[in-house]
């Protein structure tokens, strides 16, 4: 399978990180989790979680946290 590395896609995937990064936040912080937030992590776990996206974004393993 070919994984589409060009600017264009791995533009759209860091705009849905983002996405990805702001729902948690807002999920930590909520005081009730709503089943909707429930329903959507699931799917979002679904679509994150596979082995072309864990090729995809392997070449940031080695980076380092900034501390």
């Amino acid at each position: 399978m070919q994984i589409d590395m060009s600017p264009e896609a791995i533009t759209n995937r860091l705009k849905i990180m983002e996405q990805l990064w702001e729902l948690s936040v807002n999920l930590m912080q909520a005081k009730e989790i709503s089943e909707t937030a429930l329903l959507s992590e699931k799917s979002l776990e679904n679509n994150w979680n596979n082995p072309q996206e864990e090729k995809a974004w392997q070449h940031l393993a080695d980076i380092s946290p900034i501390d």
